[in-house]
């Protein structure tokens, strides 16, 4: 008989904004924070975004290739 799946849930908080450095377009800049641990970490663009939200999803911290 098949083991069942198991299930873990994390949650994250994103909070992104513009700043207005030293150009007059605005950067992207951003922090997400890991709610079980309080850990925060920043990106810059949504790459950087998408690699932060994989690294803390997966537990050995590899991500799979697509």
């Amino acid at each position: 008989m098949p083991t069942p799946l198991q299930r873990e849930t994390l949650i994250f908080i994103v909070r992104v904004w513009k700043e207005y450095l030293k150009s007059p377009q605005p950067q992207m800049r951003g922090e997400v924070e890991v709610v079980n641990s309080k850990e925060k970490q920043y990106f810059a663009d949504l790459d950087e975004l998408e690699n932060l939200l994989k690294r803390n999803c997966y537990t050995d911290g590899e991500i799979p290739e697509k």
